[in-house]
């Protein structure tokens, strides 16, 4: 049986559970800002290069799992497939979708782990536009990605 520390009531557990809901919403507020900036200008730096750029193993990095993270994006498709923008392309283009429409139907993680994925290069110019260089960039998107699955699945922050 576990044991009470000396003035532990309800009303602190009450007081401590409330502070942690809403230091979680505060944070998926931010997180959700800072994954739709990431994910336009990912969209936006490769949409430049080739509409299919999510498709395109030649514009990643080498060391990037291509294959994998194609299967990863192709189920988050047809899970997503009752939304009118993703039914369109499926039914219009037999689901090919351009990287700016691509991306709205990634998760923050499948967004962090293309981000780690794309050439040093292309990183760079993107976390420029955040002051941070493209590794930091990376590490902070693994990590935000972290706090957004333990705050989106109410686990205590």
């Amino acid at each position: 049986m576990d044991d009470f520390q000396d003035g532990a009531t309800f009303r602190l557990a009450v007081d401590f559970y409330d502070f942690d809901r809403a230091l979680r919403l505060l944070v998926l507020d931010a997180i959700e800002r800072i994954e739709v900036a990431v994910r336009v200008d990912v969209a936006h730096l490769l949409g430049r290069r080739h509409r299919l750029a999510h498709e395109c193993a030649v514009l990643l990095d080498a060391r990037f799992q291509h294959a994998e993270r194609l299967k990863r994006y192709n189920d988050g498709v047809q899970k997503k497939a009752k939304e009118d923008f993703v039914a369109h392309h499926i039914q219009r283009y037999a689901g090919r979708m351009p990287i700016w429409v691509a991306t709205e139907t990634w998760d923050f993680g499948l967004l962090s782990k293309f981000y780690a994925g794309m050439k040093y290069g292309d990183q760079g110019r993107i976390a420029q536009c955040y002051g941070v260089d493209g590794p930091t960039l990376e590490s902070r998107l693994r990590a935000l990605n972290f706090v957004r699955n333990v705050s989106a699945h109410h686990s205590r922050l």
